[in-house]
């Protein structure tokens, strides 16, 4: 006898509204990412002043190398609850009692795995820091389906709400920290106390609450989409971080720092846009994915909308990124301008690239994205190892042409 749980449906939006929800969504997204752009920049720009180069190059080294695990913490399956076309509560139930084992396990390999880091980078305080990031893990595994349920029933103003106080409460404890003199230690806390809240607040506006682990029968498909999704994720994380590694194993924490903050001054404005517009724009096309059609109109407005923002993006940093360094992080960081200035190149193709990776996975279809990036992993480390004998500027360099090459041919490829 089947289980009653199995055939109760989590409810979805109507999709003949489908457009006034999208658009008062987008809305509602895009306020919410400007909202902590200004949040954001105002802790930035704070702690920049509070710490030095190389407590920021030390953080990003660590987070860059053990990245690569936590890409399995989610396993693709708080994507696979939006893009199911439905999905009950037993499956749910069950995808959130695997995140949250994921969540375990890496906390574990994180632990015994500590000290490797710490060697890799000959940095005995690495090997703290990864525990630490370890403990995140966890505690990030529990909100992964409730979040998830709030993006497929289009809820994004109680996500902003989540979003935006959990942000506030973690800057006011990040520069706390700062102020208090734990050094690196203040960034770990300020992302820390981030993570927590919003694990509460996310639970409380989402109003659903896990039941027993139960086997159901639309697991094994669930699971084939998000394993294809993770190995895509791992490839694409590989693609943006083993440049930091490489810095950091030869060139040391401080160069990590000028170069990984000229990557956050680029990629703010950029997550301000392209992640609000993309959560909205996912379970939209998956809705859509039976009307022909009506997807292919919505697929070229936002290719429109992307291309022309990167214009934009490019235009607005190239001639004033000496001023936006000074402004940003002070005088300490004037090594960060000329590496800015390379990688504003790069944000030309990004929104567009966001886009398409949407598109596919909407489309069910994440294997055709991992083989995108399996392809393009060599470029991209390949050009990294030939600039690293020009240091900074050569991996900078490198980044920038091996990301339009890249994504130009991503363009034909999903073509």
């Amino acid at each position: 006898m089947d289980n009653p749980e199995d055939t109760k449906y989590i409810k979805d939006v109507n999709i003949g509204n489908l457009r006034q929800r999208s658009l008062r969504s987008g809305a509602i997204s895009i306020s919410n990412q400007a909202l902590r752009f200004i949040l954001q920049t105002g802790s930035t720009m704070v702690l920049a002043r509070l710490l030095t180069p190389w407590d920021f190059g030390l953080v990003a080294m660590v987070s860059s190398l053990i990245g690569f695990v936590t890409m399995f913490s989610d396993f693709g399956l708080s994507t696979a609850t939006i893009q199911k076309a439905s999905i009950t509560t037993n499956e749910m139930s069950g995808l959130f009692w695997v995140n949250f084992l994921a969540g375990l396990i890496i906390m574990t390999a994180f632990f015994l795995c500590s000290p490797l880091v710490a060697s890799f980078y000959d940095e005995p305080k690495a090997q703290y820091l990864t525990m630490a990031f370890g403990g995140m893990a966890v505690i990030g595994s529990l909100g992964a389906q409730h979040t998830a349920l709030l993006e497929r029933q289009m809820r994004f103003g109680a996500i902003a709400v989540c979003d935006l106080s959990a942000l506030v409460i973690g800057v006011v404890c990040g520069i706390a920290a700062a102020l208090y003199g734990l050094q690196f230690w203040a960034l770990v806390i300020m992302q820390a106390v981030n993570n927590g809240s919003k694990i509460i607040l996310i639970w409380w506006k989402s109003g659903w609450r896990p039941g027993p682990p139960r086997r159901t029968k639309g697991f094994r498909k669930l699971f084939r989409f998000g394993g294809a999704l993770t190995l895509a994720n791992f490839l694409g994380y590989a693609n943006h971080h083993l440049d930091k590694i490489l810095l950091g194993k030869f060139f040391g924490e401080t160069a990590v720092g000028f170069y990984s903050k000229a990557q956050g001054i680029l990629n703010r404005p950029l997550f301000q846009l392209l992640p609000p517009v993309m959560k909205v724009a996912m379970p939209m096309f998956s809705r859509l994915v039976g009307d022909q059609r009506r997807f292919e109109k919505a697929a070229i407005q936002l290719s429109e909308m992307a291309t022309f923002g990167g214009c934009l993006l490019l235009i607005g940093i190239f001639p004033t990124a000496d001023w936006v360094v000074d402004i940003m992080l002070g005088d300490q960081w004037s090594q960060t301008t000329p590496i800015f200035r390379l990688m504003a190149v790069f944000g030309l193709l990004e929104p567009l690239a966001w886009l398409l990776n949407t598109i596919l996975v909407a489309y069910g279809k994440p294997e055709a994205m991992a083989k995108w990036r399996g392809v393009t992993i060599v470029i991209v480390l390949a050009s990294f190892v030939a600039g690293l004998p020009w240091g900074v500027i050569g991996v900078a360099l490198g980044y920038t042409l091996s990301g339009i090459a890249t994504r130009l041919w991503l363009i034909f490829f999903v073509g």
